[in-house]
């Protein structure tokens, strides 16, 4: 029995011997290979070694993908000649053209491609091989790709073409020869997002306008809308960059399109505060009366805003300050009841009628007594509005601000009842 037990154990002990070497052998060529000692691999070769071999790294890359990563050509070629699989790939199914890419290492690319490389590789991330040159701005790779006829049609997991993570990236000598192979203008990415868009939304980089004339030029949609139903121009006035906004009108595009929040352009420049912009669209022919859903105006969105130089710019241009929305408010009760305070002493001293009534027959004065802007109240007291008018409850702004508890506001109203 004993004799059994050591014969076992002579056998596992020579298993493990053998185990080792097998190892240690092709830890060997990986080792040469990572040193990049090319005399060593072409010894190491002729002993016979596992020219596919894994193991000196958990990620199970091979000889060929570790001199591919280091950019080692010589030891690249050397390594192919000798039958290395060109398609081998470590764990994250990364293959040596991947990571030849990943690390810029343009003539290694050049020469795998030659050799038959597979360019349409992804791995575990998702990621494909021209998307990575372009990431990396590896221009003269990414080129190299696309002349080789690498799949320019891809998409990622949010939807990104390799056209627009070029414009993304401004990689800008990438997207003619991009649009060359006949990538389509009209993808949209996860947001809903074409080229044309992710080009207008980068427009604060001068040679953008090159790009949005190109795509133009090429019939991208100037009208094309994101989940959000906003189109080129009027990302284009949020930025603001005047040359892109200018073109945009000038190939045609819609003044008065309304995102899902119902938003002209116009609109959106008045909430942003861009006067230079609202002049522009206004010059342009763009509707200054444009209403939302609810009503809203440019004036009023302005003004809620307490954007005060877009809120002047827009009464000088014409907007009707008593303009009123779908619950009969005008801008001047509604910043009223959002305490845009300075929005409201501006809209009082430009002329605001400080007697008109909402839906509710309610004024600016009981607005302002059910919301609570005492600054208000003493400023229209002073211009002298009506302190008894009644709303259709048949209640006063003393009423309202008996109501709510407003006693300073009570105060107020009471004395000036008095005189």
């Amino acid at each position: 029995m004993n004799n059994v037990i050591i014969a076992l154990l002579l056998l596992l002990l020579a298993c493990y011997t053998s185990l080792v070497k097998a190892t240690n052998n092709n830890l060997s060529l990986l080792e040469a290979t990572e040193a990049g000692n090319l005399e060593q691999v072409k010894a190491l070769l002729k002993q016979g070694r596992d020219i596919n071999a894994t193991g000196i790294h958990k990620d199970d890359s091979t000889p060929l993908i570790l001199a591919a990563k280091h950019g080692y050509l010589d030891i690249v070629k050397e390594l192919l000649v000798n039958g290395a699989n060109i398609e081998a790939k470590d764990r994250d199914n990364r293959t040596a053209l991947t990571h030849a890419v990943k690390n810029n290492h343009l003539d290694t690319v050049a020469y795998l491609l030659e050799y038959g490389a597979s360019p349409d590789v992804k791995d575990d991330f998702n990621s494909y091989i021209l998307m990575s040159a372009i990431e990396n701005k590896s221009t003269s790779i990414a080129k190299l790709l696309i002349t080789k006829g690498v799949n320019t049609h891809i998409t990622d997991e949010d939807g990104f073409t390799p056209l627009m993570i070029a414009i993304k990236n401004l990689e800008i000598d990438l997207v003619k020869p991009l649009i060359d192979k006949g990538v389509n203008l009209e993808a949209k990415d996860s947001h809903g997002r074409t080229p044309l868009t992710i080009a207008v939304i980068q427009s604060w980089i001068d040679e953008i306008v090159d790009i949005v004339k190109l795509l133009l030029a090429h019939g991208a949609n100037i009208e094309t809308t994101d989940q959000q139903g906003a189109t080129p121009l009027m990302f284009a006035v949020r930025k603001p960059v005047i040359p892109v906004i200018e073109l945009l009108i000038s190939k045609g595009a819609n003044l008065e399109a309304k995102n899902k929040e119902s938003f002209t352009p116009l609109m959106i420049a008045a909430k942003k505060n861009f006067p230079a912009v609202i002049s522009l669209l206004l010059d342009k022919g763009a509707d200054i009366e444009a209403n939302s859903t609810f009503g809203l105006r440019p004036l009023m969105i302005a003004a809620l805003n307490n954007n005060l130089e877009s809120v002047k710019l827009l009464i000088e241009r014409g907007a009707n300050i008593d303009a009123q929305d779908n619950y009969g408010r005008t801008a001047l009760m509604a910043v009223i009841q959002y305490k845009r305070l300075a929005a409201a002493e501006l809209l009082i001293e430009l002329g605001a009628n400080l007697e008109a009534k909402n839906l509710d027959d309610q004024t600016s004065l009981i607005i302002a007594a059910k919301y609570n802007t005492p600054s208000i109240i003493k400023l229209l007291i002073k211009k002298g509005v009506k302190l008894d008018t009644k709303d259709n409850q048949g209640k006063t702004a003393l009423d309202w601000a008996r109501d709510k508890g407003h006693h300073n506001i009570i105060d107020l109203i009471a004395q000036n009842n008095k005189q």
